[in-house]
């Protein structure tokens, strides 16, 4: 994908995994799943509905890690984390392939 970020890994690497604790994962979920970051699309349930469900899941409960006591203190010390505004670009494309062949 030419660098960006579609082309990065999805999987973690064995020599990494013991550095991901909870710490780290809610630093990382606060810093990318943010409202500005997110899109909910309903297939097949009536619009009042879905938008019921987003604002009793999304809207009206705070994520955990602003709930829960401790958390706020462990993100406020990684502060200096920013969240990722990179444009991911699809950079693909088709390949046409020209196969001559007989008709009967």
């Amino acid at each position: 994908m030419q660098d960006n970020t579609l082309g990065l890994p999805k999987l973690c690497t064995p020599e990494n995994l013991h550095k991901i604790d909870r710490d780290v994962l809610f630093a990382y979920l606060s810093q990318h799943y943010t409202p500005k970051r997110m899109v909910v699309a309903g297939v097949g349930v009536e619009h009042p509905i879905l938008v019921e469900a987003v604002q009793k899941y999304f809207v009206d409960v705070a994520p955990l890690w602003e709930s829960e006591s401790g958390m706020r203190t462990i993100l406020n010390q990684r502060k200096n984390l920013s969240c990722d505004r990179s444009v991911a670009q699809y950079t693909g494309g088709f390949v046409q392939v020209w196969i001559i062949t007989r008709f009967y």
